[in-house]
């Protein structure tokens, strides 16, 4: 166990190469995309982090192996590790399963450590050993079936984080309009060899409730019918459907953001949602949301679109007072503190505007030299605050001078035609 805590100390700030990290960013927006023709359903992966934390190898999972994973506080479950907010939620929840199924998919060796679904996504956590630059090129290489019945309608988002010697642990969500069995056995299996590679047991753990919608609205011979609010353990999932009024265009649907809030204000971090389709063919149409941790009475629900226009930057070095970067339009940044942990940074920062998860996750730092500097992962709201965030930088004790940099957005444009205000029934 000595062994763990040094690797730990010794590697927790070692640096991502930048090759790596532009591979993964670029990995990742291409799986935005089809897996296969098959595969109507188009997923978003919204973030991804790569950074360097804990040494240990991929290709076994022994028991001593795992027993000495559980003893590590960060590393006792890859969904808390690598996961977004919903998926470490779930896991402090105790709702995952545990696997250590070791298969080898596409040339990389692949551990599948937890399964976790409570009747939303189905995510998967995993570690993976390859030399290979592009470390999520095996998913490419997987299809499914449920219970024996092909996956057809389905789409996949994954983020990462690295580990030592070209190890990584990661998540991957699976995300189906159609209806699961609260427990079923999934199936993975290579496309390129034509053969089961796994056989993962899923069972759905948590309670949820849905609230149906059935409110249509139209804007731009668009019809967008609401069908539900469903409020998940790791999500809130937002369902809808698209069609054309006037004719029979087969357009795919139009690209747009959410804004989804309670009636105390509080704005949900969206994860992950359907980026297009046939607008005719009737296609429910998923986006998922960071929980709610206590019922609300209203959710309101606002599509829109917003668009970059520039970049704002600050000198970095700490005085006391607030640093106050604008967004643009959009409203501003002021970072009201700053704590350094060896060579961490974390800014403590408020956020102002209506866009507010467009604004929270674009900060970043960069250098005299023009060098940007990446957060470790999507920003943490403090407890008890509604627009109040934090968000850590490695390897940056050195830098001199420092710059705070944000993004600034230009005019919002809501789709007033289709928001629609949803009431929650509250328990007898």
């Amino acid at each position: 166990m000595e062994k763990w805590e040094r690797e730990l100390k010794r590697h927790a700030n070692a640096a991502l190469p930048d090759s790596v990290d532009r591979r993964v960013r670029l990995t990742l927006k291409q799986l935005k995309g089809d897996r296969s023709g098959t595969n109507k359903l188009r997923y978003m992966p919204v973030a991804a982090a790569a950074s360097v934390v804990l040494a240990f190898g991929a290709s076994s999972l022994s028991p001593a192996l795992a027993e000495a994973m559980k003893s590590i506080p960060v590393i006792g479950s890859v969904f808390e590790f690598a996961g977004d907010v919903g998926m470490r939620r779930g896991s402090q929840l105790h709702l995952a399963t545990e696997l250590g199924q070791q298969v080898r998919i596409a040339g990389h060796e692949v551990t599948f450590t937890e399964s976790l679904f409570d009747g939303s996504n189905i995510n998967l956590g995993f570690t993976v050993s390859t030399d290979e630059p592009d470390i999520f090129s095996f998913i490419h290489d997987m299809d499914y079936t449920i219970d024996g019945q092909k996956l057809t309608d389905y789409g996949g988002g994954a983020s990462a984080k690295q580990l030592h010697d070209g190890t990584y642990a990661g998540t991957y969500a699976i995300t189906t309009s159609g209806e699961l069995p609260d427990s079923f056995m999934l199936e993975i299996r290579s496309r390129q060899e034509d053969r089961t590679i796994a056989m993962l047991p899923v069972e759905r753990r948590g309670d949820y409730s849905s609230f149906a919608i059935a409110q249509t609205r139209t804007w731009n011979n668009l019809e967008m019918r609401y069908d539900a609010i469903s409020l998940f353990p790791t999500t809130t999932e937002i369902a809808f459907r698209l069609r054309h009024i006037k004719d029979n265009s087969t357009t795919a649907s139009p690209f747009w953001r959410f804004r989804v809030s309670d009636d105390q204000g509080r704005v949900l971090q969206p994860l992950s949602g359907n980026s297009g389709g046939n607008l005719n063919d009737g296609s429910r149409n998923p986006y998922f949301f960071e929980p709610f941790e206590t019922l609300p009475k209203q959710v309101k629900i606002q599509p829109y679109f917003i668009g970059a226009a520039g970049e704002t930057k600050a000198n970095g070095t700490w005085r006391g007072s607030p640093i106050v970067l604008s967004q643009g339009k959009a409203g501003a940044i002021t970072v009201v503190d700053e704590k350094w942990e060896n060579d961490k940074l974390t800014l403590i920062y408020e956020v102002s505007g209506e866009h507010l998860w467009e604004q929270v996750g674009n900060i970043w730092l960069e250098d005299g030299k023009g060098k940007d500097y990446f957060k470790d992962g999507q920003p943490i709201r403090v407890d008890g605050s509604s627009d109040t965030y934090k968000a850590t930088f490695s390897n940056v004790r050195g830098i001199d001078p420092i710059y705070i940099v944000t993004q600034q957005f230009g005019d919002p444009f809501y789709l007033k035609d289709l928001e629609v205000a949803v009431d929650i029934k509250q328990p007898n």
